[in-house]
């Protein structure tokens, strides 16, 4: 924290030596921890914001360490958003440190499930919320009020869509159905569903010994999951571990901590629904 600290000093004293926003086109400079924080800022703000993703789309927020660089230009930023909770720690550190101009908003702070969790965006009702609070940032922050109205519409049809998809997942009938996953991820979307949740990453210090993993294993036999489902973000090694043992199959199923094809949250957690589906 003292070396973020330090360095984000220095920073802003040679921003106030005439560094320039990264584009100078009208729009507010607007930058997102990783990319579920990004991918809201993106369905809300449209094109009529500067957006830019810390992290690059498909990596690993975790144990990311923005560079000397990356704190430089998020002195200079209008907004930077971020979820808070641990999983973009560096983040909530950083923000600490930013100046006055530069607006900071914690995501997770609208959650109603599962709140403090990790991955509470996995829930279609705490997405909503954060979509508001975004929507909130950017009207505030933005000094064009022609654009107000396009953030609201923005944030209205999306809001539409994962009603939606909420009522989809309410007919889906998952309640009790054991959900067998090899990252501890899903709390948030388990406690909204009432799927019986089997995390095997529960140990601290790495993997699973094989001990706590025959452990799991007894727990995902004896509640009669289907499939050990996995992140592709995070790699279905212990995910085949524990299947293999169980003799059941593996699943993806994305957390949405990073996607590869760039693809929006209703769609990956449309494709989520039909994965969980299979675990009836």
């Amino acid at each position: 924290m003292k070396k973020i600290l330090i360095l984000t000093t220095a920073l802003i004293m040679l921003a106030s030596c005439g560094a320039q926003t990264a584009e100078d086109n009208g729009k507010i400079d607007v930058y997102a921890s990783f990319y579920p924080v990004y991918d809201f800022a993106r369905t809300i703000g449209g094109g009529d914001v500067n957006l830019y993703n810390m992290i690059p789309t498909g990596a690993e927020p975790h144990d990311f360490e923005p560079s000397a660089a990356d704190i430089a230009k998020l002195t200079k930023a209008d907004v930077f958003l971020y979820h808070g909770n641990g999983t973009d720690a560096w983040a909530e550190k950083i923000a600490e440190t930013l100046p006055d101009s530069v607006m900071k908003v914690r995501l997770s702070d609208a959650d109603t499930v599962a709140k403090g969790d990790a991955h509470t965006w996995l829930s279609l009702q705490n997405a909503e919320g954060e979509l508001e609070v975004v929507c909130s940032a950017l009207t505030e922050a933005d000094e064009n009020d022609e654009n107000d109205a396009k953030y609201y519409d923005r944030l209205n049809d999306y809001t539409a869509k994962l009603d939606a998809l909420k009522a989809e997942y309410e007919a889906a009938n998952l309640t009790a159905v054991p959900l067998a996953t090899s990252h501890d991820a899903y709390r948030a979307l388990c406690y909204e569903t009432a799927m019986n949740y089997l995390p095997i990453d529960l140990f601290p210090g790495g993997d699973p010994s094989p001990a706590q993993l025959a452990e799991v294993v007894n727990s995902i036999k004896d509640k009669g999951a289907k499939y050990v489902f996995y992140d592709p973000i995070d790699g279905d090694k212990i995910a085949k571990s524990a299947a293999r043992e169980a003799g059941i199959e593996t699943a993806e199923l994305y957390a949405f901590e990073g996607d590869s094809e760039n693809r929006d949250y209703e769609t990956v957690m449309r494709f989520n629904l039909e994965q969980l589906k299979k675990a009836r």
